[in-house]
């Protein structure tokens, strides 16, 4: 089980979150990364993943990289610090690669053009190690950066005044894990 933040001197309710996991899992490996740690993590990834991640401009969307980039190379699962869990994560541990659900999608380019109208969650998830939909995430957070113009259908008909939080769903988070899905059904278990 994977959790981050900017560092282990956690509030109360996080505090509460991650004794929340850790005695329901007490024989799962538990790995928190505070900021260092990502840092360290990313030294040991391939450049374009470096390059990426110090590219983008906003703290949320360098954690929503790590995440990807962390569960891919080692596989587990990512849970937010303001996850409490009800029940154990056994049972998703035959499927290769589960997320979270959103919420009804409000995006027309995933509605209309990709007939996707819920969008999947990134504040919890797990995967095995390498699987090929994280790839695919990975991959498109990357083409994000470097393609701006990629980005551009996910923002059209959002109003100019939402745009800038439209964009970090779009390049890192929510939309984009969406979007790589409804254009790769086939990685889909």
């Amino acid at each position: 089980i994977v959790q981050t933040g900017k560092s282990r001197d956690l509030p109360l309710l996080q505090q509460a979150a991650v004794t929340n996991v850790r005695l329901l899992h007490p024989e799962f490996e538990y790995r928190f990364y505070d900021d260092q740690q990502v840092t360290e993590f990313l030294a040991a990834e391939p450049p374009e993943h470096a390059e990426t991640f110090a590219a983008l401009p906003c703290p949320i969307q360098k954690i929503d990289f790590f995440r990807y980039l962390v569960i891919h190379r080692h596989g587990g699962f990512y849970l937010d610090l303001d996850v409490l869990l009800a029940t154990r994560l056994d049972p998703l541990l035959t499927t290769g690669c589960v997320f979270s659900f959103e919420d009804l999608n409000i995006s027309r380019y995933l509605r209309g053009e990709l007939g996707f109208d819920w969008a999947i969650g990134n504040y919890a998830f797990g995967a095995a190690p390498g699987h090929p939909f994280l790839k695919a995430i990975i991959a498109n957070c990357v083409r994000a950066q470097r393609d701006p113009a990629w980005v551009e259908p996910m923002l059209r008909d959002i109003p100019r005044w939402f745009q800038p939080e439209f964009r970090i769903l779009s390049t890192t988070g929510p939309l984009l894990v969406s979007r790589t899905l409804a254009e790769n059904p086939g990685l889909a278990e």
